[in-house]
């Protein structure tokens, strides 16, 4: 059966959420996409948390009425949901205070995700009873997406095409209990799937573990159709460079495998090299031993020219953030960026943002192959990148880059 204006799209998240700023983001980004290219005719579904039938469900699993009581949730100053969430975690694991918020953040968003679970394949199998071609996509594929296929019926199966987004940083968790490679290519034998790698490296590395069986392709997330560009001069030499006021960001939530640690030395480095620039930095959501010490050494470095952004800001204030900014810098360690891609790039990319990052990470290629920024192999090459990059900027590439996403993610989509 082929896509048709009568067949149906939904764009599909279990952990997605408004809260969830990057993976809302990302449907809303799919969202778009297909209704301009595809069908008007889109659906999205997500849990929310505020889903009478998810409290009442996960009530009924853990929550003691006395736990329920209104004196009882106010003392706690926080909504039902979460409560319940966080009582079973405690069930689960002995104790919070002995697990780490991450851990704790996990777990909730897994359960949330399990009762979701129920309802959607409720739905997708009242949609195969109907026979009409129903396109799902989901920008980040998980276990819980495994049990999902599983589910549906063998006879509706075929009115099902689903175009499933791997994100090597999604694959992992404390829940994970399939093998998603044999997984997927059993269930390929009875579903469409097609499969889109957000990097270049991660696609070849899928390739190699599927034998080629299935149909992979390179997809970052689509590009914004109105998107406003940046407009400023490139940098005719390394003099022109040190006189500027350039902002550096240093965006996203700070964590260890994004290379929080390093960005005191990379700071320094630019300072001894003579380039007086405004470093805006995002804090740690959940921060770790070394972060205290990290950020102490940025403000005694960088003084006032050091500006701190809440982890937890909205989507729109961190886009208006990311605008602001003149070089984006992506420290990121190269074991844990191997295969994994960065949505802050694609968001940079958008608002044709020149991207630094370290060398060796996934999303190397996208950087030189597209001449959209430039990578340093250490902190003595990293003021030479900085002048390096701006010095190669053209919002030419920008065009370039973002009209190979959107090709990409139409060839995933058709």
């Amino acid at each position: 059966m082929k896509a048709t204006d009568d067949s149906l799209w939904i764009t599909l998240d279990f952990h997605a959420s408004k809260k969830s700023m990057h993976q809302w983001s990302y449907l809303k980004k799919y969202n778009n996409f297909i209704s301009e290219k595809f069908s008007k005719n889109i659906e999205c579904w997500v849990p929310k948390y505020t889903d009478p039938e998810i409290i009442n469900e996960i009530g009924q699993i853990i929550a003691r009425p006395i736990l329920r009581t209104p004196e009882y949730l106010e003392k706690e100053s926080c909504s039902p949901i979460v409560f319940y969430l966080y009582l079973l975690v405690e069930r689960l694991l002995k104790t919070v205070t002995k697990i780490s918020s991450p851990v704790v953040t996990n777990c909730v968003r897994q359960l949330i995700a399990s009762v979701f679970l129920r309802k959607v394949v409720k739905r997708l199998i009242k949609l195969g009873y109907n026979k009409r071609l129903v396109h799902i996509v989901i920008p980040t594929t998980t276990p819980i997406v495994i049990r999902m296929l599983e589910r549906i019926p063998h006879q509706f199966r075929q009115y099902f095409v689903f175009h499933l987004g791997f994100l090597t940083g999604e694959n992992k968790g404390i829940f994970q209990i399939v093998d998603f490679e044999k997984k997927i290519l059993e269930l390929s034998k009875s579903f469409k799937i097609k499969i889109g790698a957000e990097t270049k490296s991660y696609q070849e590395n899928l390739f190699q573990k599927f034998d080629e069986k299935l149909l992979i392709f390179w997809c970052p997330t689509p590009s914004l159709k109105n998107r406003s560009q940046k407009k400023f001069n490139a940098f005719r030499n390394e003099s022109e460079g040190m006189k500027q006021q350039l902002k550096i960001g240093f965006l996203g939530n700070a964590r260890p495998n994004k290379g929080f640690t390093n960005i005191p030395n990379l700071v320094a480095e630019l300072i001894q090299n003579g380039y007086k620039y405004q470093y805006y930095i995002q804090k740690a959501l959940y921060p770790w031993p070394s972060y205290e010490k990290s950020v102490r050494q940025i403000i005694k470095l960088a003084g006032k020219d050091a500006n701190f952004i809440d982890s937890n800001i909205s989507q729109k204030d961190f886009i208006d953030k990311l605008r602001e900014m003149d070089i984006l810098v992506l420290p990121y360690n190269f074991n844990d960026y191997k295969y994994s891609g960065s949505g802050i790039l694609f968001d940079a990319s958008d608002y044709g943002i020149p991207v630094v990052a370290s060398s060796g990470v996934s999303f190397e290629w996208d950087l030189i192959n597209y001449g959209i920024g430039s990578v340093f192999d250490s902190k003595k090459d990293f003021a030479k990148s900085i002048v390096f990059c701006k010095q190669k900027y053209a919002s030419e590439n920008f065009d370039t880059y973002n009209r190979a996403r959107n090709f990409s993610c139409y060839n995933f989509l058709s």
